[in-house]
């Protein structure tokens, strides 16, 4: 597989890392309609799958980018081209999924907070491959740094 398709590939898993837990914190009223669980359990339930998710995901891509994109900095590129696979997930998701019921609509703060967080998203997916950086640079041998 080419440099180029692995990237993408890799700003793809950043992007589900993202669009997850976006829906879970969205539709905490939706999926307590659909399945007749209280609100407050829901969100005990989103939040811990939130938190799973976010802890799988940074290990998994830890491990892909690691395996697939060995001392290239092309990795940093991820920190931009997640926002497309993210644009479009969540497009395909209102579009097939709109709020019909005022009641599923989140509140303004959870809005908010979404908000904030896609923002800082890039600055998490720079220290992420930062560190995956330093992890790789420290692997080297003592002759390697020399050259």
């Amino acid at each position: 597989m080419t440099t180029f398709k692995k990237m993408n590939l890799l700003s793809l898993f950043y992007a589900l890392i993202a669009y997850f837990p976006v829906q879970l914190s969205s539709n905490v009223n939706r999926i307590s309609r659909w399945t007749g669980i209280n609100v407050s359990m829901v969100i005990i339930i989103s939040n811990t799958l939130i938190l799973i998710i976010l802890l799988l995901g940074t290990a998994y891509i830890f491990h892909l980018t690691t395996k697939w994109l060995h001392h290239k900095r092309i990795r940093y590129f991820t920190s931009i081209t997640w926002i497309p696979f993210f644009s479009i997930m969540m497009l395909i998701t209102a579009i097939f999924l709109p709020f019909s019921m005022t009641i599923e609509s989140p509140n303004p703060v959870t809005s908010i907070i979404i908000l904030i967080c896609v923002i800082l998203y890039p600055i998490y997916i720079l220290i992420v491959n930062g560190f995956i950086a330093m992890t790789q640079s420290s692997e080297q041998p003592l002759v390697d740094k020399m050259k």
